[in-house]
């Protein structure tokens, strides 16, 4: 298990976001006040989110001694990424917000991997993120780096191996595919990053009608059949 806890003296009179990242292996929890106070309770291992989620989530409130109604809100990664994970993530998220009558944050996984990545750049850099979708293809989406963030300068696509290289041209590579223009692997997010976004992007992205809410998949869902 990763931890990191900020400093958790001089608390902010803000209510704080809950934050639950579940889009790839890593199974995450966050309540996250500012960047310099949080909690981040993460398990990168495979196929445990269904069982130790909403332990994350006790934990990173017992952090602060808060209950779910302390919160203003609950974020939640929504995708791309693992179609089983994102359905966890979401529908633990949608529990816990209407039991304690709290809106969504929906974040866009990517948005909250370049908000990461662009705070390490120089303005007006451009940058691809790839992301595997399967053996054969990989989401990509390019984006270049500004004094508010980012901005996106090619929308998302399902992208073949074969594709990639033309897509990314010569700007900085950041994936979890091996290919030799790869500058760097994806950012890993923890559920901080996602808290993080969330807490930016509060009042733009905050739902309190959640019901039909579904992950981005981006991708159709075809299950496999065994013959």
């Amino acid at each position: 298990m990763s931890l990191a806890i900020g400093q958790m003296n001089n608390k902010a009179h803000n209510k704080p976001v809950l934050a639950i990242e579940t889009s790839a292996m890593v199974c995450g929890a966050s309540v996250y006040y500012s960047r310099s106070e949080f909690s981040d309770f993460n398990l990168n291992v495979k196929n445990i989110h269904s069982e130790k989620l909403l332990d994350l989530v006790d934990k990173s409130l017992a952090a602060f001694k808060l209950e779910v109604k302390d919160l203003s809100g609950i974020a939640v990664s929504m995708g791309p990424g693992s179609f089983t994970g994102l359905r966890i993530g979401l529908a633990a998220a949608k529990g816990l917000a209407l039991g304690a009558n709290l809106p969504l944050i929906p974040v866009p996984t990517f948005y909250a991997a370049a908000s990461f990545v662009s705070g390490f750049l120089t303005q007006d850099v451009e940058f691809v993120l790839l992301r595997k979708v399967n053996v054969k293809e990989l989401y990509g989406e390019i984006y270049r780096s500004n004094d508010s963030g980012f901005e996106i300068i090619r929308e998302m696509e399902i992208l073949t191996k074969e594709e990639v290289k033309d897509f990314a041209g010569n700007r900085l590579v950041f994936s979890d595919a091996k290919h030799d223009f790869v500058y760097k692997q994806f950012p890993q997010l923890f559920a901080s990053q996602i808290a993080s976004y969330a807490a930016l992007n509060f009042e733009e992205y905050k739902i309190t009608d959640f019901d039909y809410l579904e992950p981005n998949y981006f991708k159709k869902f075809i299950p496999r059949v065994n013959k």
